[in-house]
């Protein structure tokens, strides 16, 4: 068995062609020139072949030349547009040598080129680079909100402490007043005196409706948040209501040397409001008027008629605001600095307040204003 595998093998060696016999042979071959040892159709049929193999279906042009001249030999630019020669750049160009074993002899060279290999890559590239670019969109949409949301969030977490110690002012003034005010009645001298008896009952009654209003306040925006209220709507008499709330205002208006102007022109002025936000909303707008002016604040208030909707104009001329500052005064905690934290008394909730009422009957509010020349608020309803 050994022997006969032997034998075999030394058949197979004895019939392999040598390096001898292969230089013999190309020295047989020395004076035939290279087109004559090529066959065009052989050559165009087997890369069409070998590339459809490879999947390569792309149109392409090729040159035969020699090698060491390289002098063109023969050329196919079937796949271009026309008579026109193939151009061979760089990028797109592939040679190799088409008799490799060739010693003594010209090898040959022949050059392949794919004009259309970059719209091709690009071509299969294309979902590729869709999906990687929606991606990348996506991701600077992600990171924008989240920027956007820490923004926000860092904005809200600043005017909710800037509430809270508002708050903690606000609250903590009455009481030290009914604390103080109580003390005092319980000196036995002060007792007997039935007037300071009676002006210091007056302030703890007073510093406690104070304390009540701040509370309600809190309350009522809490309610709106939760949507936990409901407003009770009937025909309400505007220029009525304008002359109750400055009657209850009347003290403060007095204590504060203001001077108001009224100039109630609409007749029949009645719209479909709830009695008690209305004049709530009237009453934070002339609050606000006397907060926000240097000296003696100079109101003025006037309703009329326009396009079957009565108008509600609270005008002022305190210290006005800014452009800036008059997109944000409607919302919730903010507060027109004015320098001091506690200069201007409240908790930046009476104007998100008062637009939410606003809204919820189904008006419009806006608001005009300058700087140093004060503030003009409009108010707008369907006539009922």
């Amino acid at each position: 068995m050994l022997e006969t595998d032997s034998l075999e093998k030394a058949n197979s060696l004895s019939n392999k062609p040598t390096v001898i016999e292969n230089l013999a042979e190309e020295y047989r071959k020395s004076g035939e020139p290279l087109n004559k040892r090529i066959n065009p159709f052989w050559i165009d049929s087997l890369l069409r072949f070998e590339l459809h193999n490879k999947g390569i279906f792309l149109p392409f042009s090729y040159e035969v030349t020699t090698a060491n001249s390289d002098s063109l030999i023969f050329s196919n630019a079937s796949d271009s547009q026309g008579e026109k020669l193939p151009v061979f750049v760089a990028a797109n160009t592939y040679q190799t040598p088409i008799f490799t074993k060739e010693v003594i002899n010209d090898p040959g060279k022949i050059r392949l080129s794919f004009p259309q290999k970059n719209s091709l890559i690009l071509s299969n590239m294309t979902a590729t680079m869709a999906t990687t670019g929606g991606l990348t969109m996506v991701l600077i949409l992600c990171f924008g909100y989240t920027i956007f949301s820490i923004l926000r969030q860092k904005k809200i977490s600043e005017m909710k402490i800037d509430f809270i110690n508002n708050m903690t002012h606000e609250f903590k003034t009455p009481v030290s007043t009914i604390m103080i005010a109580s003390e005092a009645l319980r000196d036995n001298e002060i007792a007997e005196d039935k007037n300071r008896v009676a002006r210091l009952a007056n302030i703890i009654f007073e510093e406690n409706a104070r304390l009540g209003s701040h509370i309600e306040r809190v309350l009522n925006i809490a309610r709106i948040e939760r949507n936990d209220f409901k407003l009770d709507k009937k025909p309400v008499d505007v220029n009525e209501m304008v002359t109750i709330v400055l009657d209850s205002m009347a003290l403060k208006l007095q204590k504060c040397n203001a001077k108001t102007t009224l100039h109630l022109d609409a007749e029949k002025a009645y719209i479909i409001a709830d009695e008690l936000h209305f004049s709530n909303v009237l009453y934070n707008l002339v609050d606000n008027a006397i907060k926000y002016s240097n000296e003696a604040p100079d109101i003025t208030i006037s309703t009329f008629v326009k396009n079957g909707q009565i108008v509600i104009k609270v005008a002022d001329k305190g210290i006005g605001m800014s452009r800036d500052q008059q997109s944000k005064i409607f919302e919730q905690f903010y507060r027109i600095p004015t320098g001091n934290v506690h200069n201007v008394k409240g908790f930046g909730l009476g104007l998100s307040y008062v637009n939410t009422i606003v809204k919820r009957l189904n008006g419009t509010i806006s608001v005009r204003s300058e700087k140093e020349k004060g503030s003009e608020f409009e108010l707008k309803f369907a006539v009922a």
